[in-house]
């Protein structure tokens, strides 16, 4: 009886450190997924300074996304 008490504990222990331990997306994978989801063209570029992402829609408008090497993200709209 002893061991089936400690082995459901260290059950509901795994299972709670399991569920708290989900990815969060930084900004600015937020922003380079938002910016792909209504894209009709994409270009990425990986450089030396960090990586930078230009999406064109289907109505003309252009979101451009760049993310430094230090993390700091640029996010550019023209409609």
């Amino acid at each position: 009886m002893k061991t089936l008490k400690i082995g459901a504990i260290a059950l509901g222990i795994m299972a709670v450190s399991l569920t708290s331990c989900k990815e969060k997306k930084t900004e600015a994978e937020q922003a380079i997924e938002e910016a792909k989801e209504n894209a009709a063209e994409i270009k990425e570029k990986n450089t030396d300074d960090g990586y930078k992402l230009k999406t064109e829609n289907a109505n003309g408008s252009e979101t451009k996304v760049k993310v430094d090497e230090d993390g700091a993200v640029k996010i550019k709209t023209d409609h």
